[in-house]
């Protein structure tokens, strides 16, 4: 893919007034800057990162209302059940619950959709499972805020329903006993970035206070919550950031043996997890539950007080991440002929795919990978034989599809979802009058800006600048993640050192070292071989890059992530 770089905005007085307040070097304070770190106020914000300063979880909208229900529950002794989602969020959501009501000696139980039979959120056959066992309370965890008929169906079986959500609303709101979600309309809630692991932690805090618990017993499992963080891809700034940093911590400390289960499934040495290892290969492993098999696995391994067992479910999963990968590969390489063999696609500015034969499971996966592929917003739709169509959609920066899918709502059966990734249900008879209006939709609204791939750089930074000031600036920035990127810098005039290598299991990633201004460095380029000319032209060239510090303390540890690569001859930033 060919990238435009362009460097982020920066004012060139607020970056000479915090050089000067602060003696920085001009780098660290243009991404100073760019974070809004401009004076010791901003810079002590953001280095509040403690778990104990978490805002109060009473400013959130309803609070009190469910607190108060969930404490005559409690007292009368009543059986609750935990209704959650298949996605990692909610079954980190739902763990963070179950095991938060078990240790207040709660009855109560949980209860996670088949992706294949159900499909997303509240199904009645979760409603049908919590009244057969006599339970009095639904708690619901990241879904629930568009389950209108699911939650009448519940008020028909005597059931009280809180739901706990983070997902956009609708015009009008379930008829719940009440609703615990930052983005509902009327809610002033300080921060809307929470996932819905998030928000069940919020609830769990909201009844120690009430009940007048020490807020521990609620904030161990932030390692829970850390994985639904992470999996959603929320903002990664204000309590985000808190929660992070201390369930980082208490992952490397082995506090949960479900986690560190799979931790030892994937080799993962625990003290140095980052956030990309738990990304790319725990997080996959927890959703394959849900992908391929019965999502519940999950729960029952992040809540497991059993080490055997947790070691076989991770196994199991691991199995299943594997027969994930190769389902995702095929449908993939379906997608890739289909667009080759229809010019029309190319043509517009958004690509809807669909098909009787693919995986329901890896729907989000493909069209993801297609929107890297082609920088459009992706649509992967598979219809079931009744004619009932599933579908992924993912978006590129600048179009929001959740808005798009809403205004196109009157072709759907059912949708839900973020500004970047959403879902929907559609019967067959409709697609071509979705697709008609879809389309005209990002006609209308995506220019030719938006869909050229861009990369933003924060900085040009020499090789000779990479120093321990700047290693100990960028640890003082992270946990790095949507929101809190990691710095990206470039690098002029490089000479490439000796023969590059081509590596990894699917001959993808390229590494080489690289020189400049007396100094060298490992670069490692992922899903890049098509860039591997580039190193052997003999040319100097101009690299975007993130620095990866891979033990903290040498600077012998330094790898440079490659983000792209231009010869000399071939620069337009």
């Amino acid at each position: 893919m060919n990238y435009h770089w362009n460097y982020k905005e920066t004012s060139k007085d607020v970056v000479e007034n915090i050089q000067s307040k602060f003696n920085l070097p001009k780098p660290i304070a243009v991404i100073m800057a760019q974070r809004g770190i401009k004076n010791k106020k901003n810079f002590n914000q953001y280095c509040d990162i403690s778990i104990n300063s978490l805002h109060d979880p009473f400013l959130m909208l309803n609070m009190k209302k469910s607190v108060e229900f969930i404490k005559t529950m409690i007292e009368k002794k009543e059986t609750i059940v935990i209704l959650g989602d298949f996605d990692v969020d909610g079954i980190t959501a739902t763990s963070i619950l179950f095991l938060f009501f078990k240790s207040l000696n709660v009855d109560v139980y949980y209860y996670i959709p088949n992706r294949f039979t159900e499909g997303h959120g509240i199904s009645k056959n979760g409603i049908d499972f919590s009244s057969k066992i006599g339970a009095k309370l639904i708690i619901t965890c990241d879904c629930g805020i568009s389950a209108f008929e699911e939650i009448k169906y519940a008020n028909t079986k005597n059931l009280h329903t809180i739901i706990t959500d983070h997902h956009n609303q609708k015009q009008k709101l379930p008829e719940a006993y009440s609703i615990i979600n930052p983005k509902q309309n009327s809610c002033n809630y300080p921060f809307k970035g929470l996932s819905g692991s998030g928000v069940a932690l919020k609830l769990a805090l909201g009844i120690c206070k009430s009940m007048g618990l020490d807020s521990s017993l609620a904030l161990q499992y932030t390692d829970i919550v850390t994985l639904g963080i992470i999996s959603d891809a929320v903002p990664i700034i204000d309590e985000n950031r808190a929660i992070i940093t201390d369930g980082l911590n208490k992952i490397k400390k082995e506090k949960n043996i479900g986690i560190t289960a799979l931790l030892n499934q994937c080799k993962i040495s625990k003290n140095r997890i980052t956030i990309d290892q738990l990304l790319y290969s725990i997080i996959p492993k927890i959703n394959s539950a849900g992908k391929v098999g019965d999502a519940a696995r999950g729960v029952k391994l992040i809540t497991s007080r059993n080490f055997i067992l947790a070691k076989n479910i991770a196994a199991d999963l691991n199995n299943e991440n594997i027969k994930r990968q190769s389902i995702t590969l095929s449908v993939f390489n379906d997608c890739i002929s289909k667009i080759k063999n229809d010019n029309s696609i190319n043509e517009r500015k958004a690509i809807i795919l669909s098909s009787n034969s693919w995986h329901d499971g890896v729907l989000g996966i493909v069209a993801s990978k297609i929107k890297e592929k082609y920088h459009k917003p992706s649509i992967i739709i598979n219809f079931k034989k009744n004619g009932i169509g599933t579908a992924s959609c993912r978006s590129i920066l600048g179009f929001n599809i959740y808005n798009a899918i809403e205004i196109c709502s009157k072709h759907l059966i059912s949708y839900g979802g973020h500004a970047m990734a959403t879902g929907f249900t559609i019967d067959s008879k409709n697609l071509k009058l979705f697709c008609a209006q879809f389309y005209t939709l990002t006609e209308k609204l995506i220019n030719k800006q938006k869909l050229k791939p861009k990369i933003y750089i924060d900085t040009k930074l020499n090789m000779i600048d990479i120093n321990s000031r700047l290693l100990k600036f960028l640890r003082f920035l992270s946990p790095f993640g949507p929101g809190n990127e990691n710095p990206v810098f470039l690098a002029r005039n490089i000479k490439v050192i000796g023969i590059p290598q081509i590596i990894g299991k699917n001959n993808d990633v390229i590494k080489f070292i690289i020189s400049g201004e007396k100094v060298m460095y490992e670069v490692i380029g992922l899903n890049m071989i098509e860039k591997y000319e580039y190193l052997i032209s003999g040319k100097k060239i101009d690299i975007v890059y993130e620095i990866k510090d891979n033990n903290l303390k040498t600077k012998s540890s330094i790898q440079l992530n490659l983000k792209d690569i231009k010869t000399r001859d071939n620069i337009h930033a």
